[in-house]
């Protein structure tokens, strides 16, 4: 299990057919099942809960990638609470190469697709505009 910028995350409860694992250091948890089709929760301090997300078991492989979205606010690149152009220019300056301190990976990548990039610039500036 890891988040959507590939960091692991250790401690991180995966329930797979009424059977509980917790995620070790390199955000692997193991189970023995045969082949067919499953349902998993995922949990894990700090980020959102996953429930019922489908997967199949084919050939003898067990492995899923499990991507956890930090609970946060989406475009609160800073981390301040608010969604402002404090967090525009911050994801600007991370997508330009340097390091605004603090960021958020997680808040800035509004879209979710484990890249900081004008989409989520335009997504930000949306969320601003909408005022939510």
């Amino acid at each position: 299990m890891k988040t959507h910028a590939g960091q692991a995350i250790e401690g991180a409860q995966i329930e797979v057919f009424g059977v509980t694992e917790e995620t070790d250091a390199t955000g692997h948890a193991e189970f023995s099942l045969p082949e067919g089709s499953f349902f998993y929760n995922a949990s894990a301090e700090g980020y959102m809960d996953i429930f019922n997300e489908p997967f199949e078991v084919t050939g003898g492989d067990n492995y899923i990638e499990v991507l956890m979205q930090a609970d946060g606010m989406p475009g609160d690149a800073n981390g301040d609470g608010v969604v402002d152009i404090l967090d525009v220019l911050a994801i600007i300056q991370y997508f330009h190469g340097n390091d605004p301190e603090p960021f958020y990976f997680e808040n800035a990548d509004v879209n979710q697709d484990g890249v900081i990039d004008l989409l989520d610039v335009i997504e930000t500036v949306a969320i601003i505009e909408s005022g939510e």
